[in-house]
């Protein structure tokens, strides 16, 4: 198997939180993929008892806050995360497409343009060279099941023959995948290729962040 250089043991986990009323929260996973991207290169800022993706968002790190019931962007709006990422060294591809303004971020989360996207078999052979490479990855991945142009957004930690290895911080009931961890509070899973490849032939994308210089993160939500 390829995969990132992560002992499981001792990554930042963390599990979807819920509302006053019980209810698992809703709508967050990109909020969650890009804590763990930021948990990976930065641990020691972006982790369960420091930044975890709760205190994020509460935090408005990644954006402005808008309703639970608005299905794009939900919980946070993702507007400040190109600065942050910028900030903090780290450049974002989108199937191949550099982003750099909030506009790209936008633009490529609402429309799935037929003309930008990647073979599958290209994808799994990208996630295999930037996963040797110890650069992170997220998989976006459509989600009809769940509502009209939804998708789910995965951390990707592994790849071997038959199956994706992502990180989650609950279970898509919808998804073809399987939790392989035994502890209730780390969605470890394992992601049957060809049920990935069914779903992405639909749009899905490939998200790349690749860290270069790091540069001290400062918890300022001033600007926006």
């Amino acid at each position: 198997m390829t995969q990132l250089p992560i002992q499981l043991e001792r990554f930042g986990f963390v599990a979807r939180e819920c509302d006053s009323d019980g209810r698992l929260k809703k709508n967050r996973c990109g909020r969650d993929a890009l804590y763990y991207v930021l948990h990976y290169y930065f641990p020691d800022t972006f982790s369960p008892t420091k930044l975890c993706p709760e205190k994020i968002e509460k935090g408005r790190l990644f954006g402005f806050k808008i309703p639970d019931w608005f299905p794009f962007y939900s919980g946070t709006a993702l507007g400040k995360v190109p600065e942050v990422l910028k900030r903090l060294g780290v450049t974002t591809f989108a199937n191949t497409t550099l982003l750099k303004t909030r506009f790209d971020f936008f633009n490529t989360c609402l429309f799935r343009k037929k003309k930008e996207r990647v073979p599958f078999e290209n994808a799994k052979q990208e996630i295999r060279m930037f996963l040797e490479k110890g650069t992170a990855c997220v998989i976006d991945l459509p989600a009809p099941e769940v509502g009209p142009f939804m998708n789910h957004v995965l951390f990707v930690c592994g790849i071997d023959e038959a199956f994706l290895y992502i990180i989650d911080t609950w279970q898509l009931p919808c998804f073809e995948y399987e939790k392989v961890d035994a502890k209730a509070e780390r969605y470890f899973m394992r992601f049957p290729l060809h049920a990935v490849e069914n779903r992405w032939n639909k749009g899905g994308v490939l998200w790349v962040f690749e860290k270069s210089v790091s540069e001290q993160f400062s918890n300022d939500t001033s600007s926006d």
